[in-house]
């Protein structure tokens, strides 16, 4: 029951800041626009009860498959996997900071994301398989919303998102995978 609570509460917890983050990084920067962005609004400019929902559902799917991979890993120290938070919620930002030169955050993020994944002490190859896993997830899921009218980017590259996306959520992965490790780590039988 216990592990049932605090994974639920981490979903929220992760939703809720991705939404906020949304909020600030991509909507406040125009980097992408809602189609009634009104409607549900907590934050300016941004639909929150639905960006929150879908978050919510990505942040479960994220969470589950960081679980499956990781959550038989040693358990990260916590400043580590602060740190990455902190990294991959400052990539986020340098989205908007960055938009008008979409292919220098695809190749930063990139480069970024082979040191990061170094650097989290994880398996490289489980690492990279959920990396990719949620590098390609992501974009699809806002791709598939973005399709349908829900919000869309400013600039877009393949199916209604930029190819910069998917760089940032492999950098995700790596923190999603460090988060995994640690909250799985109390739950383990030893």
């Amino acid at each position: 029951m216990r592990r049932a609570v605090t994974y639920a509460l981490m979903t929220l917890g992760l939703a809720a800041v991705l939404t906020l983050w949304d909020a600030i990084a991509h909507v406040q920067q125009d980097v992408l626009s809602y189609s009634e962005p009104d409607r549900g609004s907590l934050l300016n400019g941004q639909p929150t009860a639905a960006v929150f929902a879908g978050f919510l559902g990505l942040s479960a799917f994220c969470l589950v498959a960081g679980y499956a991979a990781f959550g038989n890993a040693l358990k990260p120290k916590t400043w580590k996997v602060l740190l990455s938070l902190a990294l991959f919620l400052t990539l986020y930002y340098l989205t908007g900071v960055l938009k008008d030169d979409p292919m220098l955050i695809y190749a930063a993020y990139m480069a970024v994301w082979v040191v990061h994944l170094r650097w989290s002490g994880l398996d490289p190859m489980r690492l990279i398989m959920l990396s990719v896993l949620v590098g390609v997830a992501g974009p699809v899921a806002e791709g598939v919303r973005a399709s349908d009218g829900f919000f869309a980017y400013a600039d877009e590259d393949a199916f209604y998102v930029p190819l910069w996306l998917s760089a940032l959520y492999f950098n995700g992965g790596v923190t999603l995978a460090l988060l995994s490790a640690r909250i799985a780590a109390p739950f383990r039988k030893v």
